[in-house]
């Protein structure tokens, strides 16, 4: 999904979609326009508003594919052993979808459409940093900004920096990210927050974590023989541990600023 996780639920598209509308309201919108997913959601255990994306889909962009699993209920059995829908039924279900994954692309395009220009907007404010952001945090910065906005908050200000963070961490969750993207995502963008001077500055100190720093650098030496049938380079593994440390103060530096602010 370019940037989105395959389990975002589809309700958080339609909510990124009209920030404004209450969660009822969006439900509602949500069965109009696709009025078969209620009883697909009841096939698979689940209530209509855990429905993911990847439960419908396998491709949003065009052409749109349809998840084995969808195009399977479509097919399926009613209670009496003939088909669920007819053959005219399933093909205005599969509009439907069709119109949902559009949804979903334009919610991408919503949160993270705009994340390069973003970046470059960070970039200009920060100027020349000692320790200048990476491109690769503009999805965590997007995503910041973004739920900033909804929330009606200065995402360079915002009055309450610990309050933000975490309603943020919430927010990536119910996205559907992993739980180490949610931890990476906080920690990156309160190390920008940090280079804004929003947050404490201070140093984290990671030593207490250098054994495992060295068996992790020590995993990927493992690895990298394993697949590449040649050892890792020292200057490589220098990088590996100079990447992991920085890490390690990403995530104590945000759990720190969190419960300092509590």
């Amino acid at each position: 999904m370019d940037g989105l996780p395959p389990r975002a639920p589809l309700l958080m598209i339609y909510e990124a979609l009209d920030p404004a509308s209450p969660r009822p309201a969006l439900v509602r919108r949500l069965r109009r326009d696709a009025p078969c997913l209620r009883a697909y959601a009841r096939s698979r255990g689940v209530a209509l508003e855990d429905l993911a994306v990847e439960d419908l889909f396998i491709r949003v962009a065009p052409p749109v594919i349809l998840a084995p699993a969808f195009v399977g209920f479509l097919k399926s059995a009613n209670g009496d052993g003939g088909t669920r829908f007819s053959v005219g039924t399933r093909r205005v279900y599969r509009s439907y979808a069709a119109r949902l994954a559009r949804q979903v692309v334009r919610a991408r395009r919503a949160v993270l459409g705009a994340s390069d220009e973003l970046w470059n907007e960070l970039l200009e404010v920060l100027g020349s940093a000692e320790d200048p952001p990476l491109h690769r945090d503009r999805n965590a910065w997007a995503l910041w900004v973004f739920r900033c906005r909804v929330r009606a908050v200065d995402p360079y200000r915002p009055p309450d920096p610990a309050a933000a963070i975490e309603d943020y961490e919430a927010y990536v969750a119910a996205w559907g990210y992993a739980a180490s993207t949610v931890m990476s995502y906080r920690a990156r963008v309160v190390h920008l927050l940090r280079l804004l001077r929003v947050v404490d500055a201070a140093v984290v100190d990671v030593s207490p974590y250098e054994p495992q720093i060295e068996e992790l650098v020590e995993l990927v030496k493992r690895k990298w023989q394993s697949k590449r049938y040649r050892p890792l380079r020292p200057a490589s593994q220098t990088a590996q541990r100079f990447m992991l440390r920085h890490f390690a103060r990403f995530v104590l530096a945000s759990t720190t600023n969190g419960k300092d602010a509590q």
